[in-house]
């Protein structure tokens, strides 16, 4: 941010308060008519100029004697409706927003997907990587141990790429931290390349291996060779692709796994679900189950365990981890729909044509 938008920051006053008027105009619209003559007293008066004001002379086709009725309606109407809303705009614009931040003078166009957090430059203290998809870039903020963040680096991921995952590993065993982005747009995973001390190597992609576009991605030893390979689901069709590492940040050689037809597969999580020792991938459908593909170890996964859940849910996110202290990854599931978290239990029975224990409610 510094970077880009510079560090002039505006106040416009020394309080974390501002009224909304500083900052927000708004222009009530009534109906037409308010604003027509037809609302307005002198009109009245003038239309009914040099009427008798009793009933000594009537004539039934005189219109003015029982339109002057419904004109002073109206435009009572009209004043009450209009004091009421300007009453009300006045009441917000006198109130106050408090915040605790102080905005950039020139705004903020940034779109962050994805955030990790690792230490990128050998000073024992955690960093912060986040995926910027509207700027096509990684933002890194290095972290000095004391809850501020003050050196920041950029790293382009390219043109109309559109980065909106993140992830931090050793993609080429030199032992220094590396960082993937899954680009959403430009279809192919980027790696930068870490040299320890705070910088990279520019960024090096392999295609996914689909020209439908990635939705998320997860890294890990799919075929047992040492080498980081990565897991990536799409937004369109039903299967997931492998994309096996080569260890010097670059990927290949990419499996399909399928999973069946379903419009939309979302975030993917990975883990030792059946106890083999060999890594599984669990994925959101993007409806009211989580599909679990039981790896074999050589970079083959056997048919998926599908876990159902109770209700419609709109089924997201699949986190792996063991939340109940048995020693079985279990799945925490998030619905986009209503809000639900779910927390599914492995008894360590997950295998092909098995299921997870009964999944459990855990908040809206």
């Amino acid at each position: 941010l510094n970077e880009h938008y510079g560090d002039k920051l505006k106040c416009s006053c020394s309080l974390i308060a501002l009224a909304y008027d500083q900052f927000v105009k708004i222009q009530p619209r009534f109906h037409e008519i308010c604003s027509s003559p037809f609302a307005s007293d002198q009109w009245r008066r003038n239309l009914t100029a040099g009427l008798v004001p009793n009933l000594t002379e009537y004539e039934q086709r005189d219109y003015r004697r029982f339109l002057s009725a419904h004109l002073q309606f109206l435009t009572r109407l009209c004043q009450l409706s209009m004091d009421l809303v300007n009453d009300a705009v006045n009441q917000l614009n006198s109130s106050l927003l408090v915040t605790t931040q102080l905005l950039s003078e020139t705004g903020n166009d940034s779109f962050l997907q994805g955030i990790t957090v690792a230490d990128l430059n050998g000073d024992t203290y955690l960093d912060i990587a986040v995926a910027n998809s509207y700027q096509n870039n990684v933002r890194v903020f290095f972290g000095d141990g004391k809850q501020t963040f003050i050196a920041q680096m950029t790293l382009y991921s390219g043109r109309s790429s559109y980065p909106n995952a993140i992830a931090v590993a050793d993609f080429n065993s030199d032992g220094y931290k590396d960082i993937a982005v899954l680009n959403y747009y430009g279809r192919n995973v980027g790696i930068f390349l870490g040299y320890g001390n705070g910088s990279f190597q520019a960024q090096q992609m392999s295609f996914t291996g689909s020209f439908y576009h990635p939705t998320d991605f997860k890294v890990g030893d799919f075929n047992s060779d040492g080498r980081l390979d990565v897991a990536v689901s799409y937004n369109t069709n039903g299967w997931i692709s492998v994309l096996f590492g080569f260890d010097n940040g670059t990927l290949g050689s990419t499996a399909k796994l399928v999973l069946g037809n379903y419009s939309s597969l979302t975030e993917v999580g990975v883990g030792d679900f059946n106890g083999d020792g060999y890594l599984d991938i669990s994925v959101g459908t993007g409806g009211s189950s989580i599909a679990i593909l039981v790896g074999n170890g050589n970079g083959d996964f056997e048919q998926q365990v599908i876990v159902t859940l109770e209700d419609d849910g709109y089924y997201i996110s699949s986190i792996a981890g063991d939340f109940n202290g048995d020693g079985y990854q279990d799945i925490v599931a998030m619905d986009q729909k209503y809000g639900f978290l779910y927390l599914l239990l492995n008894t360590g029975q997950c295998y092909p044509n098995k299921t997870l224990e009964t999944s459990t409610f855990i908040h809206q």
